[in-house]
């Protein structure tokens, strides 16, 4: 047996997505905790430019982040099954 024809030990897409899903809100937080201790940071430190930038930095990040929230949730809602007819012997709602 060649190490070609040995099954990869990588986890699966699909196992994946739940814990991307409970992942995502902690890596907002943590970007959002990050921001915050930069921006007081460059207050009492005058704006050194190195922070600044940082600052900066986690500002793209957490926006890149929210996008990316955003685009799962769209695309679960998306996938999700629409009932377009009631059921059997429930009447319509007026």
């Amino acid at each position: 047996m060649s190490r070609f024809d040995a099954a990869p030990s990588a986890v699966p897409a699909a196992d994946l997505a739940p814990l991307a899903a409970r992942l995502l809100p902690w890596v907002l937080l943590g970007l959002l905790a990050a921001r915050v201790a930069l921006g007081i940071a460059n207050v009492l430190l005058s704006l050194p430019l190195p922070l600044a930038v940082a600052h900066n930095a986690g500002a793209a990040l957490l926006v890149a982040t929210m996008v990316w929230i955003n685009y799962r949730v769209r695309a679960g809602a998306a996938v999700a099954p629409r009932r377009t007819s009631l059921p059997r012997g429930q009447p319509a709602r007026a």
